[in-house]
């Protein structure tokens, strides 16, 4: 998206997002729509599409009341501040109850036929009764509340998706249906501290109200060999403890996970080595901490096995916190039939 500041022209462009042109291609044909429908307590607006010879731009804008965002952001301001070492289990809180946070796939029929989503982005607009001083709303947002006419005192969520024909030209569109799907929520569930081998935890899902049971089947100290990390610039720590537990009633794979409190520690540059701002890496673990996979029988009553990794360290950890998470859907998806003139 641009904004011609001599002509205060708005244009959007296919794959740039809010920002900017892309190349040299040509700023799309605006169709207004002025749709909007609820999803859970949410008003969304999308108040117009954006045609392009090789396909088109959805403007999605969330409407969120100002007294929910002021009570987010003077619960958790205090707490985080300008922190930027805060924990995996407290940014999931955080993102779980920050109503600018809004996490979705869209699914578009044009003319009955889906066309693939690729490119997405978003920006958000804080109103100034939300936050003390003058909010740091941003050009791109400035230029989408002047260009809907949306109202200034309420807080935004505004997401633009781009989409491609599938035709060999672009058609002519008769009919637009949407459906939108919430991404998984994490929930975070308890912590327990250095299980032993034939411990059972018992804990409660947070969404179905049922009292599951985690049995620790192996619990062992273990170490990757150095040759593993033979010629890099880099040290990196080794020692990690593996546990292998079973869970009773059985959840779905894709629905739990148990990982370390702890992050791995830094990787160390060798002497001599080039210096890097940053060196991230992931044997084990990935973005959500230690990452655990399920192995079972062929037996179908035998009870799926679960293995987690806590993180990795330069020494051998002498206690391990434990957390427990959860995915899940809590919203349900919403269909929409968008008008097209």
């Amino acid at each position: 998206m641009m904004v011609d500041k001599d002509t205060e022209r708005f244009e959007v462009f296919f794959e740039s997002g809010y920002w900017g042109k892309d190349g040299k291609s040509r700023a799309g044909t605006e169709i207004p729509l002025h749709a909007s429908f609820k999803w859970g307590d949410e008003i969304w607006h999308i108040p117009a599409i954006y045609t392009f010879a090789m396909g088109m731009v959805m403007d999605f804008c969330v409407e969120i009341q100002p007294e929910k965002l002021k009570a987010f952001l003077e619960k958790w301001m205090p707490v985080c501040g300008g922190k930027t070492d805060i924990s995996r289990e407290l940014r999931a809180e955080i993102e779980g109850e920050n109503p600018l946070c809004v996490n979705f796939s869209p699914r578009l029929l044009v003319n009955g036929t889906e066309i693939p989503a690729t490119r997405g982005s978003g920006v958000n607009w804080i109103p100034a009764g939300c936050r003390p001083g003058k909010p740091e709303n941003s050009e791109e947002a400035a230029a989408l509340m002047v260009h809907y006419g949306l109202d200034m005192e309420k807080a935004w969520s505004f997401h633009r998706q781009s989409f491609r024909w599938v035709t060999f030209r672009q058609p002519e569109i008769t009919s637009l249906q949407l459906r939108l799907v919430r991404d998984d929520a994490t929930i975070n569930g308890i912590h327990f501290t250095n299980p032993a081998v034939g411990d059972v935890i018992s804990f409660v899902h947070p969404v179905s109200g049922v009292t599951h049971r985690l049995a620790v089947v192996e619990y062992k100290a273990q170490e990757f060999p150095a040759e593993a990390f033979a010629g890099s610039e880099y040290e990196f720590p080794t020692h990690y403890t593996a546990m292998t537990y079973t869970v009773t009633p059985e959840l779905p794979e894709d629905r739990i996970q148990v990982c370390d409190c702890l992050e791995n520690d830094k990787a160390i540059p060798r002497p001599g080595a080039e210096q890097h701002d940053a060196c991230g890496f992931g044997v084990i673990g990935g973005a959500n901490g230690a990452a655990g996979f399920i192995l079972a029988d062929d037996n179908p009553h035998s009870v799926a096995t679960h293995m987690a990794f806590s993180a990795l360290h330069f020494q051998p950890a002498e206690n391990i916190e434990w957390r427990i998470s959860f995915r899940e859907k809590l919203m349900e998806d919403v269909e929409v039939t968008l008008p097209i003139s």
